[in-house]
C-alpha cells in the first residue's frame, strides 16, 4: 500500500463527514478545568472534553502541557535512500535481514510506485536532526550490497531521514492519563502503520470508557472517489480523457507523466504546498527530483490559491522556496 495516499484518503473522508481540519496552528498550551480542557493555539482557543495526543515525536511535550508528562520520547534517526526507477523489477520482494538489538536491520524495499528504497539506519539523534550523512550512506549501501550486490549509490535520486518516537521501554503508550479527558497515543514507531486500524479501535473504546457518547452517523459514506492517475491509463483512455478535459493534455511532470489536470485536482482536494502536490500526484518524485516541474507546480498553486509564489512553501511554514525580487537601483 501507499502510506501517505492512505493518510490523505482518511483525512479527505473524515472532512467529508464533518471533521474540521486545522493546519499551521501549533498548540501553545493545554489547560485542564472543571468542564474539560482548553487548548490554546497560535490562532485560537478550543474548549473540549477530550484531547487525543497523537503528536508523534513531540507527544511527551504536549502531554507535559496538560500536566500529564509522565513519559519521555527520544529520537532515533533513520536515513533512507531512493533509487532510480530504471531498477523497477530488479528486486520484487521486500528483503528483510535478521534484526539486531538496535534495529530491525537495513532493508531493500520495492515501493508501491515501482522504485526501490534502501535503509534505514538507526541511531539516537536530536529531535530536529533530519540530515543525511556520508556515514549513513556508507552504512546503508555496504549493508544492502551484501543482500543485492548490484545496488549502487550511483542510482540514488533522493535521500532523506526520519525520526522515530521511541519510549524508554520501546513500547507504545496508549491510554487515558491522570488528567481527565486527556488520552495519550504516543511512541508509535514501527509497525505503527500496520497497527493503526487496531489502535484506532482501541482509542475509540478508551474514549467511550472515559464518557464520550458514541452516536452512529447514519449518513456516513466510507468511500471517496479515487484520484485519476494518468500514467496508469491505457493510451485509449488517455486520449479520451484529454479530449474531455484539455488540462489532461498538458504534462506538468515529465519524469512521472503527471498532467496539469492531476495537479489541479490535487489542489482541489486540499494540496497547499509543493510537497502536498508531490505526495498526491508524484510530480517531482522522478529522476530529476522536480528540476523541470517545480516551477509549473508553483505556478498552478499560485494561480489556484490566489497567492504570490513567495508565499508558497515546500512543506508548510518556514520552508519557503522563493523570495520577492530585490530592487538594486
Amino acid at each position: 500500500m501507499n502510506p501517505y495516499q492512505a493518510c490523505f484518503a482518511l483525512i479527505e473522508n473524515a472532512c467529508a463527514s464533518g471533521l474540521e481540519l486545522l493546519l499551521e496552528d501549533p498548540v501553545q498550551a493545554i489547560t485542564p478545568h472543571a468542564d474539560g480542557l482548553r487548548v490554546t493555539t497560535v490562532k485560537r482557543q478550543l474548549d473540549t472534553r477530550f484531547v487525543v495526543n497523537a503528536a508523534g515525536l513531540f507527544a511527551d511535550e504536549v502531554a507535559a502541557m496538560a500536566g500529564a508528562g509522565t513519559f519521555r520520547l527520544r529520537a532515533r534517526k533513520g536515513e533512507e535512500y531512493l533509487l532510480d526507477k530504471r531498477l523497477n523489477g530488479f528486486v520484487t520482494r521486500l528483503i528483510f535481514p535478521c534484526p539486531t538489538p538496535a534495529s530491525k536491520g537495513i532493508l531493500v524495499i520495492p515501493t508501491y510506485d515501482g522504485t526501490l528504497m534502501v535503509g534505514p539506519t538507526a541511531h539516537w539523534s536530536d529531535k530536529g536532526d533530519l540530515a543525511t550523512t556520508p556515514a549513513g550512506s556508507d552504512e546503508v549501501f555496504s549493508s544492502v550490497r551484501r543482500l543485492v550486490p548490484g545496488l549502487s549509490e550511483l542510482d540514488c535520486i533522493a535521500e532523506f531521514a526520519g525520526l522515530r518516537a521511541v519510549t524508554e521501554d520501546e513500547d507504545f503508550i496508549i491510554g487515558a492519563s491522570s488528567v481527565k479527558g486527556f488520552i495519550n497515543v504516543a511512541g508509535i514507531q514501527s509497525p505503527g502503520l500496520t497497527a493503526a486500524p487496531a489502535i484506532a479501535e482501541l482509542v475509540r473504546d478508551i474514549l467511550q470508557d472515559e464518557g464520550l457518547e458514541l452516536i452512529p452517523n447514519e449518513s456516513f459514506n466510507p468511500y471517496i472517489k479515487a484520484p485519476i492517475r494518468f500514467a496508469t491509463l491505457s493510451t485509449e483512455e488517455q486520449v479520451a480523457l484529454a479530449a474531455r478535459d484539455p488540462h489532461y493534455a498538458h504534462i506538468a511532470c515529465r519524469c512521472e507523466l503527471v498532467t496539469e489536470g492531476e495537479i489541479l485536482a490535487a489542489i482541489e482536494r486540499g494540496a497547499r504546498t509543493l510537497d502536498g502536490l508531490k505526495f498526491r500526484t508524484r510530480a517531482g518524485m522522478g529522476r530529476c527530483q522536480g528540476g523541470f516541474c517545480t516551477w509549473r507546480c508553483l505556478g498552478l498553486l499560485s494561480r489556484e490559491l490566489n497567492l504570490p509564489i513567495p508565499a508558497l512553501t515546500k512543506r508548510g511554514n518556514g520552508s519557503w522556496l522563493a523570495c520577492e525580487r530585490l530592487n538594486h537601483d
